[in-house]
């Protein structure tokens, strides 16, 4: 059972053996990354006025220093090898340019018996439990209590503390972040928290003010009675994926969530469908992607994208297009809420599904650098999805006499694939997000916005600013092997590093402006009610539906006023009563 998990104290106690060489190595690939293939590093220097591959340089002197023949117990702590070099990575502010820990570190999901979401109530943020694991004691400590403080601290800063260590790139991602991982995190990104365990102070139903002490558990992820070997395993599903863009971390804790809260998730479920008349949930070839169903007496369609993981774009796309066909046509609220991204092809797909006009996929971008021109010249023509490099060449190659920082935007997905449908559903859309939307759902956010596809509600501001094609070094190695000059080498054991390589711009009205660290601005912020966060987003919804009404009330006006001028222009046109 999964409130049966052992403490994480007694899990983690054997180290990874990281000898000095190894230690050199890990440093060395890293400035490898950072000087040849990082895209954002001149934006990320400016913005955040930080100088990372100094202190990787800084670290590597230090790590060259010591005589070859150092002992490995004469070295400072795994540990503190493996924090050093999450916090010059964290520097970047970039969930896409992470250090992943080995074993047996990343085998392991760290986490409370608990969740917790922040909510508007009477004027100010309150820190709500919503959601339990398993039984939890004491026996008030239940959903709709108020977290005060957490270890002594106040629970807003106790928040923002966490943020700092989880790379949001821009103020309303960077909180939200931080809440999102507060109570649960995987361990092949983040360091095991320094406490053994956390004593809340909460003010219970009955107004009374309460202490409550629960101890860090440790969830086996390779372990096949948890149910989660498929899935949360790790990061080697990404490890040989060109097209993808995913924020790894978030993935994993929506996959655990999933399943550690998935009896609540049916009694909410339960909730919604008698708020809605009745109507049920569609069947779907991908239930963990979608769920779709009719809402407001059902005169609207809800239709919520968890995910762009997939492994196929067009799959993804048939079977959102077949949910789309059996909602009602009146009205879509499009709901991308905590998604952390996936696959680039299926999300800019998806667009042409709600667009009467042509989509243009964004345009992705190289750092110019050698490395990077030894990539795309010898996968020039390879025929790979997200690997067909050749349209890079020429401006890497030019930049020499150009100077130019960045290569020429290419887009990743065929312009043909993203229109080959069209559009199948003609209703009016109105786009939910929030800051934890990350990567593909930032890319897809942000065609939305600039092909002008209807409204976007954003939940806490803008969404989470990732813009860019992530991978991984072990793909980086194996499309480079034998190239001297990139200097790629095998890392030791099996810590992981990742680097967004490619970074994405805005086309339409937006047209060269960056993603990254800016997200895509709603068109109306939302602050979720105490209702929304312990019951089925009922507010949000409603408001939802309010956007619907209006967005319909103004298309209706701007049709007329085009019947009218085109009557205008004809003799013969006969002007109907309104």
């Amino acid at each position: 059972m999964i409130q049966e998990a052992p403490l994480l104290r007694d899990v983690l106690t054997r180290e990874t053996v990281l000898d000095l060489a190894s230690r050199r190595r890990v440093v060395d690939q890293a400035i490898v990354l950072f000087e040849s293939f990082y895209v954002h590093r001149p934006q990320k220097e400016a913005m955040h006025a930080v100088i990372p591959i100094q202190r990787l340089r800084l670290l590597r002197a230090a790590l060259e220093a010591l005589p070859d023949d150092t002992p490995g117990d004469h070295l400072a702590p795994d540990l503190a090898f493996h924090r050093e070099m999450i916090a010059i990575f964290a520097l970047w502010r970039d969930l896409h340019t992470s250090y992943l820990l080995p074993r047996p570190y990343n085998q392991y999901l760290a986490f409370l018996p608990f969740m917790i979401e922040a909510c508007e109530d009477a004027g100010r943020t309150a820190y709500v439990v919503t959601r339990l694991i398993g039984q939890v004691k004491p026996s008030d400590f239940v959903p709709g209590v108020d977290v005060l403080n957490w270890n002594g601290v106040p629970i807003a800063r106790a928040v923002e503390r966490n943020s700092e260590a989880q790379a949001g790139s821009n103020p309303d991602a960077y909180l939200a972040r931080g809440l999102y991982a507060l109570t649960m995190r995987p361990l092949a990104r983040s360091l095991p928290p320094d406490e053994e365990w956390v004593t809340l102070t909460y003010r219970n139903k009955k107004g009374a003010l309460r202490t409550a002490r629960f101890e860090w558990r440790a969830l086996d992820l390779t372990h096949d009675e948890t149910g989660l070997l498929a899935e949360l395993a790790g990061v080697d599903r990404y490890r040989e994926v060109p097209d993808f863009g995913i924020d790894i971390q978030a993935a994993l804790i929506q996959d655990a969530r999933r399943r550690f809260f998935q009896g609540a998730a049916r009694k909410t479920a339960a909730r919604a469908r008698r708020a809605t008349a009745g109507s049920t949930y569609l069947e779907t070839t991908l239930p963990t992607i979608f769920r779709a169903y009719p809402v407001a007496g059902d005169r609207y369609g809800y239709l919520r994208v968890f995910s762009f993981d997939v492994v196929s774009a067009d799959g993804f796309v048939d079977a959102c297009r077949d949910l789309l066909e059996r909602l009602p046509a009146e009205g879509l609220i499009l709901d991308i809420r905590g998604n952390p991204g996936g696959n680039i092809l299926a999300a800019e797909k998806l667009l042409q599904l709600f667009s009467p006009r042509s989509i243009r996929p964004a345009p992705l971008q190289f750092i110019n650098s050698p490395g990077t021109l030894a990539l795309c010249l010898r996968h020039r023509d390879d025929p790979q999805p997200g690997l067909t490099l050749g349209g890079w060449v020429d401006s890497i190659r030019d930049s020499v006499q150009t100077g130019a920082p960045y290569s020429t935007g290419v887009a990743l997905t065929p312009e043909a694939e993203a229109n080959a449908i069209g559009q199948r559903y003609y209703g009016p859309v109105v786009l939910i997000t929030d800051p934890l939307c990350y990567s593909a759902a930032d890319i897809f956010a942000a065609g939305f916005q600039d092909h002008d596809l209807g409204v976007i509600l954003g939940v806490g501001g803008r969404t989470g600013a990732g813009g860019a094609n992530v991978w991984q070094h072990r793909l980086l190695e194996l499309l480079l092997q034998g190239a001297a000059e990139t200097r790629l080498a095998t890392l030791p054991l099996d810590v992981g590093m990742t680097v967004a390589i490619r970074r994405t711009l805005r086309v339409g009205a937006n047209s060269g402006e960056v993603l990254e660290d800016f997200g895509v601005a709603p068109t109306a912020r939302y602050a979720l009610t105490r209702r929304d966060v312990l019951g089925a987003n009922d507010d949000l919804l409603a408001e939802a539906v309010r956007q619907l009404e209006a967005l319909a009330q103004q298309q209706n006006r701007t049709d007329e006023a085009r019947i009218s001028e085109t009557c205008n222009d004809e003799p013969l046109c006969v002007k109907l009563p309104t």
